[in-house]
């Protein structure tokens, strides 16, 4: 059992990390937890991380349901937010003192930092990306990107820029189609007396290559079908 988590985060003289060896102090109380939790939570880079190390030995000491009973009801936290506080307080570059000057006190931003990779924190902390000033929606920013989403997102370009090319093709082809029509009377046409020839170059004239091959093969496909075996 873990028993001095936090001895190297005594960080002010009213306010201290850890588990004392005072055998009068009840480590199984609630009372006694929240009394040393509460006055941590939201005050800096170190009291976030001093809450989440306080956390952690709380979870060691109590039952279960103590324990839920603690962040619940004595300080008001969700079970998703608690276990935040612990991550921050687990994460190898966020619970380090040395970095505390430099990361943004907001626990919100903390959260987010601490779903990135350890290495990429220390980069961004030394190349001063990461500054107090940083907000939660300026994390994503530091994420090095992903070369399947950056694909996925070059496909549906192109997908859209070919839906788009298409649409533009359909719509040259029915002008085309009305433009010969109003000429012939409401007919693309004429099959008794336009030659082949004629069909052809109005075919060509108002429809794109592709429908031109698909009508062909459409054509050749009916008279091979019609065709009597033998």
């Amino acid at each position: 059992m873990r028993k001095n988590s936090g001895d190297d985060m005594d960080l002010s003289k009213e306010l201290t990390v850890g588990v004392p060896d005072d055998p009068a102090v009840d480590l199984h109380s609630i009372d006694y937890w929240a009394a040393r939790i509460l006055p941590w939570m939201q005050r800096t880079v170190e009291s976030i991380v001093a809450t989440g190390k306080l956390l952690l030995d709380a979870e060691e000491w109590l039952r279960p349901a103590q324990f839920k009973n603690l962040y619940q009801d004595r300080l008001h936290m969700s079970e998703r937010m608690s276990q935040r506080y612990r991550a921050i307080a687990r994460h190898r570059v966020l619970a380090d003192p040395t970095h505390a000057s430099a990361l943004p006190p907001r626990f919100e931003t903390l959260v987010e930092l601490e779903r990135l990779p350890a290495q990429l924190l220390l980069e961004k902390l030394r190349d001063g990306s990461i500054t107090p000033a940083l907000m939660r929606k300026d994390v994503a920013k530091l994420r090095p990107p992903d070369p399947e989403r950056e694909k996925s997102k070059r496909t549906k370009r192109l997908s859209a820029a070919e839906e788009n090319k298409q649409l533009k093709e359909h719509v040259a082809e029915l002008e085309a189609a009305r433009k010969v029509a109003d000429e012939r009377d409401g007919s693309l046409f004429d099959l008794k007396t336009d030659s082949a020839a004629d069909i052809v170059a109005i075919i060509v004239r108002t429809v794109s290559e592709n429908k031109a091959k698909e009508i062909a093969a459409g054509i050749n496909r009916h008279f091979k079908k019609a065709k009597p075996a033998g």
